[in-house]
Order: C-alpha cells, then structure tokens, then sequence
C-alpha cells in the first residue's frame, strides 16, 4: 500500500496550474490513499474533474475556504468531522478499511494553538479506541513545533532522508517562515515494514510531500 500526504498550500496564486503539477505527480506515483491539506474549491474542482474515474474523493466540507481532501481506490466509507475545538474550522476525515482505520487531518496551526492540538489529539485517538485498537494510520499535516509535541500512543514513522524536512526553509523557496521541521508526519501501530520518504524534488508549495509506502500485509 502507498499513501500519500500533501499541503498544497492554499495560496490563490496559480491555483490551478499548482494542483495540475499535484495530479501529474499523483498519477506518477498512483498512490492508494492520498491526504491533501489546504485544498481550496477552484482545485477540488479539478481534483473531482480529473480523478473521478480513479479516486473516490470525500466531500468538500460546508463553509470551508479551503479544507482536507482523502482520494481512495477503496470503495469503504469516507466520512468528514470537524474537531469539537478547532478555533481555524479544521477537521479530519476517516476512512474505514476491513483490516485498517486511515485517519487524515490538518491540525491547528502556529505555537499558539499547541493546546488545542492536544486536545485534537486526543479527539483522534478516541477512534484507535472506539475501533478496539486495531491498526490504525493518523497522519496530515499535524503542525507540531515543538519537539515535545508527538502521540505517544502511536509509534513515529520517520523518513529515511533525515537531513531534510516536510517545511524546509533551506531547501524550498516556497517556505515563508525560516524553519526546518517535519509539520507532515505518519503515526501508526502497524508493524516494522514501511518506508517514510520525503519528496524534495516537488516545490508547487510551502511543504514538501511525503509518501508511506507499507511492504507487509495489514
């Protein structure tokens, strides 16, 4: 399985052209599952317009000026929630598979809002548990800035370029602020065979994609 998670950035500018490089990199890689954070409705249009065929694709959320997108090969359940405390209208969506629950999300941005994503945290793992623990995959752009900030439930999948990071300020110049850190990450209690990459080389936005790629059965 190959999942795919990516912050397009919501930025008006070449919005169009932007989520295209993002759909000719989607059909490179054919991803199973694929998160887009900060999708804004001119790309859901095209998302919907040219994935269709391929992707089931979750709903546009009500009175979002841009929002989370899961696209899917699997014909299982979608659903969209807003956290209970989220000061930005950010959500996650849940995608139920036989033998694995996909969780993906954007949380709230900036040091400021680290309480909340505690707390929105907590709200994520209150699936892991209404499901009896089985596997489960959270992942999205989780905003973390601290280096304490992580969930400790779920085990860290780290990418194997540790030198570079999902916002790099080094190395993408679509990065506003002057930081290297991973915003992007995958948690999870699946077993050891995966690989986490961080996709350098595509610079349509301010983070930098990153894949899953999981090599045993779930």
């Amino acid at each position: 399985m190959r999942i795919l998670s990516f912050n397009v950035n919501n930025a008006p500018q070449n919005a169009v052209t932007r989520i295209n490089e993002v759909i000719s990199l989607i059909e490179k890689l054919n991803p199973d599952i694929i998160s887009l954070q900060e999708v804004l409705p001119q790309m859901y249009i095209e998302l919907i317009n040219q994935l269709r065929y391929k992707y089931y694709i979750s709903e546009q959320p009500a009175n979002n000026s841009y929002f989370t997108v899961l696209l899917s090969k699997f014909s299982y359940p979608i659903t969209y929630k807003s956290f209970r405390n989220s000061t930005m209208g950010r959500g996650y969506i849940i995608h139920n598979l036989p033998n694995l629950t996909i969780v993906c999300t954007h949380l709230d941005s900036l040091p400021i809002s680290e309480l909340i994503r505690k707390k929105q945290i907590a709200e994520l793992l209150e699936i892991k548990n209404n499901n009896n623990n089985n596997n489960i995959i959270i992942f999205g752009d989780l905003n973390f800035t601290n280096p304490d900030e992580t969930i400790k439930e779920l085990k860290y999948l780290e990418p194997i370029n540790k030198n570079m990071y999902t916002y790099d300020s080094l190395y993408n110049r679509n990065a506003v602020y002057p930081f290297r850190t991973n915003l992007d990450r995958f948690y999870t209690n699946i077993g050891n065979r995966y690989q986490i990459t961080i996709l350098t080389g595509i610079k349509t936005s301010d983070h930098f994609p990153v894949v899953l790629d999981i090599f045993s059965g779930i």
